[in-house]
């Protein structure tokens, strides 16, 4: 008998003795993502409670005593698996030893005093009701809405839902409102004043207006009770139902995992005060909240219905107080007031893009002429938390590199707090409509020495899961991991997502946190190459102009349809009349590059050549003439197809649906550069390649063509080989 098999039948015999039936304890229990459980012990509900993983003694068997115990290889393992599991305990044993852990607010192993006992087996039917009831419920309350009370907005299902979880919480005040058709201010103004429901119940009901529907909605969730579900299954009912992100363009909704994530980030603690001052419809306080109970959690919102929604989110999870406020788009009202008190912790998720024309605060970076609302909203939280305070805040990789003024911003972000992490979400991740590049900022505001280090890392895509606990994506769980041990032990493993950077080597130019990783940084360390920029070796760099076009016209016009990698196609130039034509419209030369500034084909190059000289380029290309004493105007275009300068390019691209290259981007790219000879010699190898492929793909045409003609022939008796 093996060591393993034997402590499988101590660890059995174990359990027993604990009073676990042999019913619950299944052996041998594989994930989704294929790792096995040695052991599963199950709920009455078929949940899983505890995942047991059996070692063999050998000298990798940790001991209870161990400083880092939850570091240790094998505790990690099995806490790996309950995750994909979803269960709360596991333990590790080797037959006389038994480690029981959960999971702790932080996401690390907790060592428990003592075993788990049978009683949690039984705690199934503690939820009556399912979310698949949820949804039917609020579907057939939706429908009602729109079909028969002619309501088709979200504010009369928000108020209808907040009146219910009030009631079902002992507070009919609300209801009986609705229900009475009542819009009396004096009432009204008792019932949540920060949110501003008088005036928003007011818009809803009024007296000449038959309000019957009400008591009719109500009898609807009258079999329906909050309260009897998995909070978690009503927030994804609602999610599913009510608040889908296709149907709240008005402020954007992170996304469970992601909300998550910048709660983790923050290291929210008990007793912390927790702010979001863009609270939107509540996703990130809702976070906070399922992390913590003994926080105290605020929310500002600029607008009445996210306002409600974000309360409702509250009332869900259990927090009864009035934490939710409505504010200016940049809070500095609520800021000014005592209405909340001081902020150690800033979670925020703003919506992007805008600016303000009123400096309501008349702060450092407005006076300084900057108005884009995602770096004011920087300075405000900066402001606001408290000494020692740290602020998690998701913003658009457009902050960490625009040009002009916003450097300013950049600087803030080192000197004026310490920057502890920048975290780069793969675009498509902050949404699944929009190409949008986002990143998460970690500051922390106190006395710190400079330089000091920071923490970069990238989240790479992956196929979106729908869940509260961030760990359970392996992705995000990895940048997790490591920023936790390198915050708790100044130690980082240097991987191609995350890498420790010192502020003495930070470009204030660019922040992104692709410009400092490893395959960013190898590439120029191995290029035997010097590095130039763009306009270092140009001429010009100049964009083209908006063309009316003519199907009919005889002026040729390169778009960005007629630019492919080192090609212009010429079935896709276009055309127009002299008498359309703009007279600042550019015209390209022999040896000029063409890049395509827009679209799926974003940045790629192409040489004109002499049947094109003479041609008008359109508004999204690009014209780049090259300094001949520098470089070949074929090796240009090589070069600017290559892997650096795409990688480039993938971080200096804008626009949340298409992909967009600004001309002041473009003359930022660095390419590398070898003498003019070497240069030529690359030339020379890249034509010797590009004839071996048109050449390549005429005996392909030809074949293809033979055996067409094989086909249509063979059953006519015209064989020809």
């Amino acid at each position: 008998m093996s060591t393993e098999t034997k402590a499988r039948q101590q660890i059995t015999s174990y359990l027993m003795r604990l009073g676990f039936p042999e019913g619950v304890i299944t052996p041998d229990v594989m994930t989704r993502r294929g790792q096995r459980a040695d052991f599963v012990i199950y709920r009455r509900d078929k949940k899983p409670l505890a995942v047991i993983e059996v070692k063999s003694h050998d000298r990798d068997y940790p001991d209870r005593r161990e400083p880092k115990l939850r570091f240790h290889p094998y505790v990690r393992q099995v806490q790996l698996i309950a995750d994909q599991l979803k269960a709360p305990y596991y333990l590790l044993t080797n037959g006389d030893s038994f480690l029981w852990f959960a999971t702790d607010r932080a996401g690390w192993p907790r060592l428990l005093d003592e075993p788990i006992t049978p009683e949690l087996v039984f705690e199934a039917g503690r939820y009556r009701l399912a979310k698949e009831d949820l949804v039917r419920a609020l579907q057939e309350l939706q429908r009602f809405l729109f079909w028969k009370a002619g309501m088709a907005r979200s504010e009369e299902t928000a108020i209808l839902i907040l009146a219910k979880l009030m009631s079902e919480a002992g507070d009919d005040n609300l209801k009986q409102i609705l229900l009475n058709s009542s819009d009396d201010r004096t009432q009204l103004s008792l019932f949540y004043a920060p949110l501003a429901l008088p005036t928003l119940l007011s818009q809803l009901i009024r007296r000449e207006k038959d309000t019957s529907h009400w008591a009719e909605a109500f009898d609807l969730l009258r079999d329906i009770n909050f309260h009897d579900a998995d909070p978690k299954d009503v927030l994804r009912a609602i999610d599913e139902t009510l608040l889908n992100p296709r149907m709240t363009q008005d402020r954007l909704r992170v996304s469970r995992w992601l909300a998550d994530l910048l709660v983790r980030l923050a290291r929210i603690e008990e007793g912390d005060v927790v702010l979001d001052p863009c609270n939107s419809y509540g996703d990130v306080l809702a976070a906070a909240k399922l992390h913590t109970d003994d926080a105290s959690l605020w929310g500002i919102t600029d607008l009445q219905r996210p306002a409600v929604w974000a309360q409702i989110q509250q009332l869900v999870l259990g927090n009864h107080k009035q934490s939710i406020l409505l504010g200016g788009r940049l809070p500095y009202d609520i800021r000014k007031s005592d209405k909340v008190p001081q902020p150690n912790r800033i979670v925020t998720a703003p919506s992007f893009g805008g600016k303000i024309d009123e400096g309501e605060g008349r702060t450092f970076l407005y006076r300084s002429g900057i108005r884009h609302v995602d770096d004011l909203y920087v300075e405000l939280a900066l402001d606001w938390v408290a000494p020692e305070g740290r602020v998690v805040i998701l913003v658009p990789e457009t902050l960490l590199s625009a040009g002009g003024k916003r450097a300013l911003t950049r600087e803030m972000l080192i000197y004026g707090a310490r920057l502890r992490a920048i975290i780069s979400l793969a675009p498509g991740l902050l949404s699944p409509f929009s190409v949008l590049k986002s990143s998460i900022l970690v500051l922390d505001k106190g006395s710190f020495a400079e330089p000091y280090e920071v923490f970069m890392a990238r989240v790479d895509e992956f196929e979106e899961e729908e869940t509260f606990d961030s760990r359970e994506i392996p992705e995000v769980r990895g940048v997790l991991e490591q920023f936790s041990r390198w915050e708790e032990e100044s130690v980082a493993e240097d991987l191609k997502t995350a890498r420790i950077v010192k502020t003495s080597d930070i470009d204030f130019g660019n922040l992104t946190v692709t410009n400092y990783l490893h395959e960013a940084l190898d590439q120029k360390q191995r290029s035997p190459f010097p590095f130039f920029g763009l306009q270092n070796v140009s001429e010009q760099i100049r964009r083209g102009v908006t063309i009316k076009l003519r199907e009919y016209g005889d002026v040729p016009i390169i778009g960005p349809a007629a630019i492919r990698q080192l090609e212009l196609t010429p079935s896709a130039i276009n055309k127009t009349t002299s008498v359309d034509l703009p007279s600042n419209a550019p015209t390209v030369e022999v040896g000029d590059v063409v890049i395509n500034l827009i679209g799926n084909h974003l940045g790629e190059a192409a040489m004109v050549g002499a049947d094109l000289a003479g041609s008008y380029i359109s508004v999204h290309v690009a014209l780049v003439r090259p300094d001949r004493s520098k470089v070949h105007p074929e090796y240009l275009a090589v070069a600017l197809n290559g892997e650096y300068v795409q990688r480039q390019i993938s971080q200096l691209f804008t626009g949340a649906l298409i992909k967009g290259l600004p001309l002041n981007k473009v003359k930022r790219i660095t390419i590398p550069l070898p003498s003019l000879d070497v240069q030529r010699q690359i030339i020379d190898v890249v034509s010797r390649a590009h004839t071996a492929l048109e050449n390549a793909k005429k005996e392909l045409s030809t074949l293809e063509g033979r055996f067409s003609d094989l086909i249509r022939t063979i059953t006519s008796g015209r064989v020809r080989e």
